[in-house]
């Protein structure tokens, strides 16, 4: 089977990514991991495809606006705005690249920044798969890792992940739509998809231990 992984960020959003694609490697499938240009070798060492995503992580921190949004994590809005600074002049030109990567995939699978993959899957009609490295899944256990780090109760907590999903999804919406209707021709989606999708089980892969997370 062709898979391409699609993952967006630094370092420590692309390595695991690199480990899952060596074990379905070895499983028999051929995998290609798309991703940014200052990662290939680390991909291509390990016997990987590789296709380049627009984009230098390391060079958007280290400017003035990049520190800023570090230094905004402890306010959800500010955090979530200012990734919206950050990656939205790169938007367009990583959906495009995005598309191109995953030409010839029989699956996808895409990390949390890397939203592009479930819209292109939807328009080339094959399965895609999320895989998270952090929590994502509504739950009433736990509330959202954009939410303060209070005692908030089991009703609070769960709606904490639906207002965080929909934080993530304001910044791009306007862009992510237009790619749709021009270039995908698929139709706007006006809120979020990742909630709809998890209601309909839309399958999650998450990389973590139970023993630092435990499920649910």
């Amino acid at each position: 089977m062709r898979i391409v992984i699609l993952t967006i960020g630094s370092r420590g959003d692309v390595q695991p990514y690199v480990a899952l694609g060596r074990t379905l490697q070895e499983a028999g499938h051929s995998v290609r991991v798309a991703t940014h240009e200052p990662f290939r070798e680390l991909i291509e060492s390990t016997g990987l495809a590789f296709a380049s995503v627009e984009g230098n992580p390391r060079e958007l921190l280290e400017t003035e606006a990049g520190q800023a949004w570090l230094r905004s994590n402890r306010n959800p809005i500010a955090f979530v705005r200012g990734m919206g600074r950050l990656m939205g002049p790169l938007l367009d030109q990583g959906l495009a690249d995005s598309w191109r990567a995953t030409d010839g995939a029989e699956v996808i699978i895409y990390s949390v920044l890397a939203f592009a993959g479930y819209h292109i899957a939807e328009k080339r009609g094959i399965p895609s798969c999320a895989a998270f490295l952090q929590p994502g899944t509504p739950t009433k256990h736990f509330p959202s890792i954009l939410a303060p780090t209070l005692r908030l109760g089991s009703t609070v907590n769960l709606w904490s992940h639906r207002a965080a999903d929909y934080l993530m999804w304001w910044p791009f919406r306007e862009r992510v739509n237009r790619w749709r209707e021009e270039t995908l021709e698929l139709p706007a989606h006006p809120w979020s998809p990742f909630a709809g999708l998890l209601r309909r089980g839309f399958p999650v892969l998450y990389g973590f231990s139970r023993h630092v997370i435990p499920q649910p």
